[in-house]
């Protein structure tokens, strides 16, 4: 299993267990250098991440050897138009100089909807020359559910996919949305490895809207502590079984997680998480939460 650092967290307050906020540049740098030290080679950010790709560039060394993945900001518009096009070249180039790089490993479409609607086209046709000119490595999207990645991959080829995972939310194992990317030569990055640290969380702390995945919460961490394990061994141990996924990403808030989940990795916990998948989309998917 390789690890990869999702970035949010230096340039927002993200994760429903974020209690510390917008991580500290000086502490960015602590991790980064643990990251390095670790074998960790990939940085997640965004273009919508708050100013995350500014703080990595005042971060990262000239000499740092991470491939950095970005997305470009969301249209969420019912047609792309040349206008929209010219935009997501300049925040582009934007991101580029925010970062401080030449050139990225990964450019991610954010919003997936934008390659679906009319015009589209223009807008993959935008990411196939910045590959072609050498400014982008792989070319790609993040997704949430089968029916995105039925649709795009029935229109545009892709390199790079990045798509929610975890222990709670197996969906896209149990109706064969990663086999069939991972056949199809797909690099595929998984993100919500700890669910926004719902899955970190003891269940005392549970927001009120989670009151329905508590009792299902609790069975989950009783079974971890009866074996031993931590839940981030635990969260980090389903992806031993899953060997169609390339990078794991993990956001962390200071140095010390950062290490816990590198040490975390080398534990496979001897468990069928089969038994703690959970089907109900309202408590899997952040965008319904409240």
């Amino acid at each position: 299993m390789k690890l990869g650092l999702g970035t949010a967290q230096f340039g927002i307050s993200y994760g429903i267990s974020n209690k510390s906020g917008q991580v500290a540049a000086a502490e960015v740098g602590r991790i980064l250098q643990v990251a390095a030290s670790g074998g960790i080679q990939i940085l997640d950010t965004a273009a919508g991440y708050g100013n995350s790709e500014t703080v990595l560039g005042a971060s990262l060394t000239t000499a740092h050897n991470f491939s950095i993945v970005t997305k470009i900001p969301p249209l969420k518009t019912d047609q792309v138009r040349p206008e929209d096009v010219a935009r997501l070249e300049t925040a582009f180039y934007d991101s580029l100089r925010h970062l401080g790089q030449s050139s990225v490993y990964g450019l991610l479409v954010h919003h997936p909807a934008d390659l679906l609607s009319s015009g589209g086209e223009r807008m993959y046709a935008l990411l196939q020359r910045w590959k072609g000119e050498g400014l982008v490595r792989k070319i790609g999207v993040s997704v949430y559910d089968k029916d995105e990645v039925d649709r795009l991959f029935g229109k545009y080829t892709f390199d790079l996919v990045q798509l929610p995972l975890n222990v709670f939310d197996q969906r896209l194992v149990h109706n064969g949305t990663l086999q069939q990317l991972h056949q199809a030569g797909v690099e595929i990055h998984v993100r919500s490895a700890f669910l926004q640290g719902l899955l970190l969380m003891p269940s005392t702390a549970l927001p009120p809207y989670f009151a329905t995945l508590k009792p299902h919460h609790e069975a989950y961490l009783d079974v971890l502590a009866q074996s031993g394990i931590s839940p981030i061994a635990g969260a980090l141990g389903y992806f031993h079984n899953q060997p169609e996924v390339s990078t794991v990403l993990i956001g962390v808030e200071t140095s010390a997680q950062l290490q816990e989940c590198l040490v975390a990795t080398k534990d496979v916990p001897p468990l069928d998480f089969a038994n703690f998948a959970v089907n109900d989309p309202l408590m899997l998917d952040p965008r319904a939460w409240c």
